[in-house]
């Protein structure tokens, strides 16, 4: 296991990349098929797959079969005409030092586990220790986040439709010391 189909969802009629795509891989019956959302630039991975033939679709557009060679990467663009289920909402939030409460630059946010197959992206702190997640289903998720050094704190959030979940998450000496807060707005 370990090719790789990856690429951009263009919008059908424009040609602009989408945001928040939902891209299906069917794997013909080797088990249920694999959904991510496309990220801020258009861009889906599926990572870790077995050689074989697959079909692969974005949201709203015919599949398209592919056959995966052993050890490849397949680069495909795939066209939509529309976006993920509006169902949706968006984590953000900041990643900071529970000792001292200053922002963490450069810690990764990978989201674990979730209500709905997740985007297969783990941001990057900015300098003001701030991430996002957008196009997310809504329901339970867990937020991983690791700073620089190698500490990290996990956080369960609920989210809801069509709103904007803001989180701190504080990395300490070992992960019971996170200190989390949760708290939802309205997009």
């Amino acid at each position: 296991m370990s090719s790789t189909i990856q690429g951009y969802v263009r919008h059908a009629i424009d040609g602009n990349t989408l945001a928040s795509a939902r891209v299906t891989l069917d794997t013909l019956g080797a088990g249920a098929p694999l959904r991510v959302l496309t990220d801020d630039a258009g861009w889906f991975a599926f990572r870790d797959l077995n050689a074989g033939h697959y079909r692969i679709s974005a949201h709203g557009s015919p599949a398209q079969e592919v056959l995966l060679d052993p050890f490849s990467t397949l680069t495909l663009e795939l066209s939509a005409l529309s976006i993920a289920p509006a169902a949706s909402g968006i984590i953000a939030g900041k990643v900071i030092a529970a000792n001292t409460g200053f922002p963490i630059e450069n810690a990764s946010v990978m989201l674990i586990s979730g209500a709905a197959p997740a985007p297969d992206i783990a941001p990057i702190t900015n300098a003001a220790g701030e991430f996002m997640f957008a196009g997310l289903a809504t329901g339970a998720w867990t937020l991983r986040a690791v700073s620089p050094d190698g500490l990290a704190a996990s956080l369960r959030v609920n989210l809801s439709a069509n709103q904007a979940t803001r989180v701190t998450i504080a990395i300490g000496a070992d992960e019971t010391d996170c200190v989390c807060r949760q708290q939802a707005q309205p997009e």
